[in-house]
């Protein structure tokens, strides 16, 4: 909920239960004056509810008024973007110093050897990460890890064998650790440490073919009565994404920042290739200022929710805008260009959208 909302709510809240609180003390007081007490059955509902909501709304443009006028006192000192914006990422970053940290590194290795014990040479490479943990685009809300196993391309005579072959042993290796499940392309781990989900994303795939860069995955089907299908892709497009691209990693950071403070459904999957695609030489460019980057970049993402088609740079076959709705995405692209319009006119609301509960 952002801060206008928040002051709207709150302001409605107090105001009509007091004012609730007060009626009762009332009533209670003029049932006393005529000898009799207040009861149940004598509390006059409808009028509490009228002082309620006449006050709520009282309350409520009580609160809108105070949310402006504590804008007013902060336009009154200085607001640097480029800093404000610093100062999220740093808040947002993961301390690799940390218990939950140093448990999840232990997991990931621990996943990584038994794969390598379990399958040997049918492995066409040592497991590695992937997605945004490789990608250097994770923020520290997130402490989701995917591990992609790659198999050789003779391994297994199915797709489907191989997914469930990888399901059945992670099974039988963690269950009584972890809470293990299928997912669409992948076999979920989830443990447990201090109050946090730990979750693992292990992906097998299988190369196209010997010395090939890119592998085929196994869709499970939505229903036990449905065909399973394949899905091409290449990890290591995907990873190279922004390995060398550390001013993109930011603004990918700040994005998924945004999506997650503001509640909004956008998978991160997207949000990578928008921006990468934004600063590109060819598009916006980069520049010096984040902030800069930072609108560029949403102002591309929302033009890429409006249009049926946004493809994936590993698999051209594959729409990334189909992991949405159509009124998901038009809701999406309008919250963004409204957004970009309010920063700039009035940089700082930049604190509007970053700071919610």
């Amino acid at each position: 909920m952002r801060r206008q909302d928040r002051h709207i709510r709150n302001g409605a809240f107090i105001t009509a239960a007091c004012a609730v609180g007060i009626d009762i003390i009332r009533q209670a007081d003029e049932k006393e004056k005529l000898g009799a007490k207040l009861t149940c059955e004598n509390f006059d509902v409808m009028r509490g509810l009228r002082t309620g909501l006449l006050s709520g709304i009282a309350g409520g443009f009580a609160g809108y008024i105070y949310y402006h006028y504590s804008i007013f006192q902060e336009e009154k000192h200085p607001f640097s973007p480029d800093e404000f914006l610093n100062k999220i990422l740093n808040s947002e970053r993961i301390r690799t110093n940390t218990l939950s940290f140093q448990f999840l590194l232990r997991k990931r290795n621990n996943i990584k050897k038994f794969l390598e014990s379990a399958y040997g040479n049918r492995l066409a490479h040592h497991p590695r990460d992937v997605g945004s943990f490789a990608r250097r685009t994770n923020i520290s809300t997130n402490y989701d890890i995917d591990i992609m196993a790659i198999f050789k391309s003779e391994a297994f005579s199915t797709l489907e064998e191989m997914s469930e072959d990888v399901y059945e042993k992670l099974f039988k290796k963690f269950s009584h650790t972890a809470i293990v499940s299928k997912h669409t392309k992948s076999v979920n781990l989830c443990f447990s440490f201090e109050g946090l989900e730990i979750s693992f994303d292990v992906v097998p795939a299988r190369l196209t073919h010997p010395g090939s860069k890119t592998s085929n995955l196994y869709i499970r089907p939505p229903w036990f009565w449905q065909r399973g299908k394949s899905f091409k892709t290449s990890p290591f497009i995907h990873r190279n994404l922004t390995s060398y691209f550390p001013e993109a990693r930011k603004v990918i950071r700040l994005l998924k920042i945004y999506r997650d403070r503001n509640h909004l459904s956008l998978p991160g999957i997207i949000i990578e290739h928008a921006v990468v695609k934004a600063m590109s030489d060819n598009v916006f460019g980069t520049y010096n200022s984040i902030t800069e980057n930072l609108l560029n970049s949403m102002d591309f993402l929302a033009s890429k929710l409006m249009h049926n088609s946004f493809k994936d740079l590993a698999n051209g076959n594959n729409n990334l805008n189909a992991k949405l709705g159509n009124c998901e995405r038009s809701a999406l692209a309008d919250l963004l260009q409204r957004d970009i319009s309010k920063i700039e006119t009035r940089p700082n609301y930049l604190k509007e959208i970053f700071i919610t509960n």
